[in-house]
């Protein structure tokens, strides 16, 4: 069935949360619904969205949960969005970057965030939202940076898969 709430347009996304006990959706902006893009956490019993709309360029990518459920990101232009989701969404901090962020994941333990942006990925506490490390490139044979579209741990966090354009 519909979400009770909802979106006014299209959506884009949608995951459960790693215990079932909510859902994230986002829509892109609609010119003909009249809305901003964002994004909606739902609980998936009683249809109806928690909380207000969560900021969210739903072209940029989709947004994610932490292993636990309880953190959630949310992309507008170049800034990742960490939410407090275990009651009402509740705004964490943001991590700044300097070109539109393209994606985001959670270590298994929740403490890290990897976010990507043009040829680079970066790694943050997500308690803290401090980076922490260097910033890891994603580079062409030929020096220049491939935009990289993705970046994932590995279950244990000791590692950290990137993807690009290029493959």
């Amino acid at each position: 069935g519909e979400l009770e709430g909802g979106h006014l347009g299209p959506v884009k996304w949608v995951a459960f949360s790693p215990d079932g006990r909510h859902i994230l959706t986002s829509s892109p902006a609609s010119e003909v619904a009249g809305s901003e893009a964002y994004a909606l956490l739902s609980s998936p019993e009683s249809r109806q969205s928690i909380g207000r709309r969560l900021p969210h360029e739903a072209a940029k990518g989709r947004p994610v949960f932490s292993a636990d459920g309880s953190i959630v990101t949310t992309f507008t232009s170049a800034v990742a969005l960490v939410w407090d989701v275990r009651r009402e969404p509740e705004l964490r901090g943001e991590l700044r970057h300097q070109t539109a962020v393209l994606s985001a994941a959670f270590s298994g333990d929740g403490r890290l965030v990897t976010t990507t942006e043009g040829g680079t990925a970066h790694v943050w506490s997500a308690r803290t939202r401090v980076e922490v490390g260097l910033p890891l490139h994603h580079g062409a044979p030929d020096g220049s940076l491939n935009p990289v579209d993705f970046a994932v741990f590995t279950h244990d966090g000791s590692r950290i898969l990137t993807l690009a354009a290029d493959g």
